[in-house]
């Protein structure tokens, strides 16, 4: 039987090329447990199952006893993450999953899971998918052999005709083989981002292949409806780090602690922030621009190697906080002693503190008698259109632009501050709650929406958090889009009404709480809610249906512990629910699929 996780956010199909490709597969998700089937009779093979957590991975196409193996101080599966000889496994009893095809679940007499005279707790029996609490269960590895322990299930229906299900999983510990890494055995793993530079992925449709680039540095989302133009630019200076333990080449990635690296920005357990705050400005309707503060939801975990520089995989699943902030500065104080403040709005601006003039930050004509002339809206260009940003330079520098398009030998450059900003000279908050006080830029003056800082949060509360799950690698990441039977090219299926725009609110029923599907039989018991679907058809996109979104990392090369940072390309292809905020999901395209390439310098510190 194949070994399967429980249902998540994973509507299309996700492959992860990378240097352990046969034993990493069970990472490419963010689910916390894997279900492992004994490997008997099909239609009672789900009547008992050992469920194996924290991210453990677990061995696929397996008959007879299932081997769970772990090495000694992975932090995947050892959750003590010592060099201690010991495994240290969560292991649940689970009955009646909906992970085995052919198998229907079914009121159980009993269930009980034995291992070393220990029972594990049992969950109701009463015909409902349903698990014990976790135990831990502590292997020892032995010198230079592996250790192992026997995990003993076995549950029967009750009534007639009886059905009888039993197992056994063997769970073993591998002992830690000598770090052999340049410098000697590193303790982090730190990876830093840049600004991203030139394309590193790409979409193929159905008879067009590679039809569309995807930029390095560039964070995309939505189905092919998107209208929010296209990628949002990831901040650069944004630094994760992940405790990490060696064996011979191969490290070991757990998270880290605010306490451990001195800060919630560079931590890596839930809770921790990832990266600076990430403005998206919406030049379609900047009202509803917004900005992101993303957390860890789940502690990280991953593996790389440090004789290559190759990262096989870093789990490190994301909420994405929304606030919904406009754009907080239509204009801004030039000159005085508070460079770049707010100084009201955009037809009726107010004296600057400290001196300076305030000046226009809303927009710039396009077209008309008047090209380049500041403007708030469409009336103050007479003939022209009042646009959120500005050429920075070529035939067309100063006239009103949305897009990179519009300025031949140049870029566009926002106006729309959709997070507050850290001003780079006075170093103070513009915009916010924190308006005024002092900030570290938390990343480079990438266009006029940056640099921002948590030191300047978002006013107001955040108006959803999607969960991102990001699994980044160093390799190639594919998803393939496929055909549902009311829309075709779905990347992320989501339960949908059909006949409105409107997806079911977690929880959902059955194994999908999160309302993620792969087809209309997972929507069966959601009422009106009962067609597989994404926002539209495709992704990030109008030109042409993408049919498999490929995104392609760079590994850093060998690493010296203690060395000098080395640049590297992590990849990550995902789905984005949707926000339940209904003008955000429309120009947005959500729910949808994603996609990053995160570019940036890699180091193993001792």
């Amino acid at each position: 039987m194949d070994a399967r996780k429980r249902g998540g956010l994973n509507g299309g199909q996700a492959v992860t090329r990378g240097r352990l490709l046969a034993i990493t597969l069970w990472l490419a998700t963010s689910a916390g447990a894997e279900l492992v089937p004994g490997g008997g009779n099909t239609k009672n093979d789900c009547l008992v199952e050992l469920d194996v957590r924290s991210g453990t991975p677990v061995p696929s196409a397996t008959k007879g006893n299932p081997t769970v193996v772990c090495t000694d101080c992975d932090p995947r599966c050892d959750t003590g993450a010592l060099r201690d000889g010991i495994c240290r496994f969560q292991v649940a009893l689970c009955v009646n999953q909906g992970n085995v095809a052919g198998c229907t679940a079914t009121a159980l007499g009993h269930a009980v899971a034995k291992v070393a005279g220990t029972r594990l707790a049992a969950p109701a029996l009463d015909g409902s998918p349903a698990c014990g609490a976790v135990t831990e269960v502590a292997v020892k590895s032995k010198r230079a052999r592996p250790g192992k322990v026997v995990v003993s299930l076995r549950a029967s229906s009750k009534g007639k005709p009886r059905r009888l299900d039993k197992e056994r999983v063997v769970l073993q510990c591998k002992p830690a083989a000598p770090c052999s890494c340049a410098g000697g055995a590193p303790t982090k793993l730190s990876f830093t981002t840049d600004v991203g530079s030139g394309q590193c992925g790409h979409l193929d449709g159905d008879s067009a292949p590679a039809f569309f680039p995807l930029a390095c540095g560039g964070l995309y989302f939505g189905g092919g409806g998107v209208i929010v133009p296209l990628p949002a630019v990831v901040p650069d200076m944004g630094q994760e780090m992940f405790n990490t333990c060696c064996s011979g080449t191969s490290l070991f990635l757990g998270p880290t602690t605010e306490a451990a690296t001195g800060s919630k920005r560079t931590c890596s357990s839930a809770g921790c922030l990832f990266g600076p705050p990430l403005p998206l400005p919406n030049p379609a309707a900047p009202p509803i621009s917004t900005c992101l503060v993303n957390v860890v939801a789940k502690d990280a975990s991953g593996s790389a190697d440090c004789s290559t520089g190759v990262t096989d995989l870093i789990d490190l699943p994301l909420d994405s906080e929304v606030f919904l902030d406009g754009d907080l500065l239509p204009t801004r104080c030039v000159g005085g002693s508070t460079p770049g403040a707010p100084c009201g709005g955009c037809a009726s601006p107010t004296a600057c503190p400290g001196g300076g003039t305030c000046t226009n930050d809303t927009g710039r004509c396009s077209g008309g008698a008047t090209p380049g002339a500041p403007c708030c809206s469409g009336s103050d260009c007479g003939a022209g259109t009042c646009k959120p940003g500005h050429c920075l330079a070529g035939t067309s520098a100063g006239v009103g632009c949305v897009s990179d398009t519009e300025c031949p030998g140049s870029r566009c450059d926002t106006f729309i501050q959709a997070c507050p900003v850290c001003d780079a000279g006075s170093r103070k908050c513009n915009g916010g709650p924190n308006n005024g006080f002092d900030c570290t830029p938390g990343d480079s003056l990438i266009n006029g929406g940056y640099p921002t800082s948590h030191d300047c949060p978002p006013p107001g509360t955040k108006i959803a958090s999607l969960p991102i799950a990001f699994a980044l690698t160093s390799g190639t990441t594919t998803r393939s889009s496929t055909d549902k039977a009311k829309q075709s090219h779905v990347f992320c299926g989501q339960c949908r009404d059909p006949l409105q725009t409107f997806f079911k609110s977690p929880p959902c029923n059955g194994s999908n709480p999160d309302c993620a599907c792969t087809s209309d039989d997972d929507c069966a018991d959601e009422g009106s809610f009962s067609s597989c679907q994404q926002r539209s058809a495709g992704a990030f996109t109008q030109i042409m249906m993408a049919r498999t979104i490929t995104e392609t990392g760079t590994p850093a090369g060998a690493v010296t512990t203690g060395g000098a940072p080395k640049a590297s390309t992590l990849v990550s292809v995902f789905c984005v629910p949707p926000s339940s905020v209904g003008s955000v999901d429309a120009l947005s395209s959500l729910p949808g699929p994603g996609a990053v390439a995160l570019q940036g310098k890699l180091a193993t510190l001792p």
